[in-house]
């Protein structure tokens, strides 16, 4: 009976010991597995810490540039002494703008601008103090106030600063409306590159073409120099300077540009409302178009009543 019970336990305890070499081996793997999980979470926590450091740096970096950008833009108290009723819709698409502004007074003459530079952000930024710099030479220092003189002299200026021709790699440039009102007269002068200005008077939107130009930008199809429009203003006339960002921006359903046709469409309806209320109504309505879209482009709007 003694040999029958080995015999019998002993395949049982072979398949015992494989059992336990293989737990063994098993266990040893898990203990490597967890030692390498460790090891990579180890390795991606730091790799986080790093990448949170670096954004970090990089929106610091972009919080101060803009600090920088608002500086050389008018002070807003200064721009209301200028400009009794107005609103200015400033709305950039990253924290720093390609868009910018200029307001101004020259003895009897007022001078505003809206200027939208290649690209947004870091790019759009470093372009709009190119041309903040060239606007400020041709009026301030050359004292060239007739808007299309001023578009022309920023061309040159912005070429000869970025060293473009024809065989140039950098074909950045900028589209702006430059409008000067005379208050003695009542006269506005506008040229325009690429950027129309919008006139409601009496009920009815006009649209003041700008030039097929790019200005900084090189373009062997240049239809010529810049056009410079007269147009006397009437007492109660609104005008409106833009970049193309809010026409341009996607939204609703069916995931549409907000396009130029709905907003004339929405100035007209709101021109009578006081300043501060059509700004509002205007980025409220952007805000609605928009709905969880991303804004695509800056968005800048000044409108003016006289």
């Amino acid at each position: 009976m003694a040999n029958i019970t080995l015999n019998i336990r002993y395949p049982e305890m072979k398949i015992s010991n494989r059992i336990l070499k293989l737990f063994k081996m098993v266990k040893g793997h898990d203990e490597i597995i967890e030692q390498r999980i460790k090891e990579r979470t180890v390795e991606l926590r730091d790799a986080n810490n790093i990448l949170y450091q670096k954004n970090k740096d990089i929106y610091d970096s972009m919080k101060y540039a803009k600090r920088l950008l608002d500086a050389i833009l008018p002070p807003i108290d200064v721009v209301s002494t200028i400009l009794p009723e107005h609103f200015i819709l400033n709305k950039p698409k990253d924290i720093i703008s390609g868009d910018f502004y200029w307001v101004s007074k020259h003895d009897n003459k007022i001078i505003v601008g809206v200027m939208d530079c290649t690209g947004h952000g870091v790019p759009g930024a470093l372009l709009s103090v190119v041309g903040h710099n060239a606007i400020n030479k041709t009026i301030n220092e050359l004292g060239i106030t007739q808007p299309s003189r001023v578009l022309d002299s920023v061309n040159t200026i912005i070429k000869n600063t970025l060293r473009q021709d024809k065989e140039s790699d950098i074909k950045d440039g900028m589209d702006m409306a430059l409008c000067t009102f005379d208050t003695i007269t009542g006269v506005m002068e506008y040229s325009g590159a690429n950027n129309n200005l919008y006139i409601v008077s009496e009920q009815k939107l006009k649209i003041v073409k700008a030039c097929r130009l790019t200005i900084g930008s090189v373009q062997e199809d240049v239809p010529g120099p810049p056009l410079n429009h007269s147009v006397q203003l009437k007492q109660g006339d609104c005008l409106y300077l833009f970049s193309d960002g809010y026409a341009h921006q996607f939204g609703r359903e069916n995931n549409k540009k907000f396009n130029t046709n709905r907003f004339q469409k929405l100035l007209l309806s709101i021109h009578k409302e006081s300043m501060e209320k059509q700004k509002n109504i205007i980025l409220s309505t952007f805000n609605t178009w928009k709905g969880n879209y991303e804004q695509v482009d800056d968005v800048l709007i000044i409108g003016i009543r006289f």
